[in-house]
């Protein structure tokens, strides 16, 4: 059976963590990358791992708001994470602000997918179309 590993970049973001996680949770590990700013993200992340303890694996690594390469970096660092400690399991990457309608379509998928890079398609939620 093909295990699902969930990544999910976040900071800043406390009040997007409960929505995030619940979305996930039926993954076999959620790996959180935390970009070393916010307290209270880091706080809301230690309630699920306590909740979940087996569930929950946090990384981290400083998020510079000043260098436009910051996205890049960070996705390389999590996804060098993940090569050396789940090479062979499916990775789902999502930011702490998106939300997965229904892992379990996912999860059936993987087990009869071919190896690869899959895009799935996301849906926006706005209030404010000005920005």
């Amino acid at each position: 059976m093909q295990k699902l590993v969930v990544c999910i970049m976040g900071d800043s973001c406390a009040k997007f963590l409960d929505m995030c996680f619940y979305s996930v949770l039926e993954s076999d590990k959620i790996i959180f990358c935390w970009g070393e700013e916010d307290r209270d993200t880091l706080d809301k992340y230690n309630e699920w791992c306590k909740k979940y303890p087996d569930k929950f694996k946090l990384i981290s690594l400083k998020y510079d708001q000043n260098n436009k390469q910051q996205n890049g970096i960070t996705r390389n660092f999590y996804l060098k994470y993940l090569k050396e400690n789940y090479p062979d399991d499916w990775c789902l990457a999502i930011d702490a602000d998106e939300v997965v309608e229904d892992l379990g379509k996912i999860k059936e998928f993987i087990q009869t997918a071919n190896e690869g890079l899959y895009s799935v398609k996301m849906r926006h939620f706005h209030n404010d179309l000005r920005h």
